[in-house]
């Protein structure tokens, strides 16, 4: 498999005292919203376009258990790269090709400052043709629950072969949302192409990050 560098997510740093479970009733400002986003990747010439990401429901949020979901829709326009919510008068129709989805699943823990900290649990999500012309292939997921400062390494990766998948973490370390260089998250890899032409659509959900990284399938 290729190495393949993705455009980073700005985060956040964390500091992580005393842990403990939170209530599903308990409410605390973290320091940034969380962060996502979806791009798609041009592979002939390297170009790349911000693709519309959008949560799909509030998420799930069950005693100390959470989840954030997000969904991309892509259409591929006969003249280059289509985003969502661009003026498609160059598109094919206006329809899209390709949809995709990708969910986080964590604990949360509140320690005695009132500071959160994540321990990511599960990752899931899906890729929907939505046009015949459409092919994908190439599929990699990979996720992290790391800081530097504690140091923390856990890291996994998958490459699904189809185009449904769900995969649990098994980590056992909660990441502090100051914690130095945190990434609580997860990034999704697959290759479009229709005709000659060929894409790769790239989608990351973060709960915490601050950190450059490296995406490999």
């Amino acid at each position: 498999m290729k190495n393949l560098k993705i455009k980073s997510i700005a985060a956040i740093l964390s500091v992580l005292i005393c842990a403990v479970p939170i209530s599903a009733e308990e409410s605390h400002p973290t320091l940034t919203e969380q962060k996502v986003a979806a791009v798609l990747v041009d592979k002939a010439t390297g170009e790349t376009i911000d693709i519309d990401i959008t949560p799909v429901a509030k998420g799930m949020r069950s005693g100390i258990e959470a989840s954030d979901s997000y969904e991309v829709r892509v259409a591929l326009p006969r003249d280059g790269i289509q985003p969502r919510g661009s003026d498609t008068s160059t598109d094919q129709d206006g329809y899209y090709s390709v949809t995709g989805s990708l969910t986080i699943t964590y604990d949360r823990a509140l320690d005695s400052h009132n500071n959160y900290s994540y321990k990511l649990t599960k990752v899931n999500g899906s890729w929907k043709i939505t046009d015949d012309g459409v092919k994908l292939s190439n599929r990699g997921v990979s996720w992290q629950c790391s800081s530097f400062s504690p140091r923390v390494v856990q890291e996994g990766h998958k490459s699904p072969t189809s185009n449904t998948y769900s995969y649990n973490t098994g980590f056992t370390k909660y990441i502090g949302e100051y914690d130095m260089n945190a990434w609580v998250g997860a990034t999704s890899l697959v290759d479009i192409s229709k005709g000659a032409r060929n894409w790769e659509l790239q989608v990351t959900v973060n709960k915490v990050y601050n950190s450059t990284r490296s995406v490999s399938r």
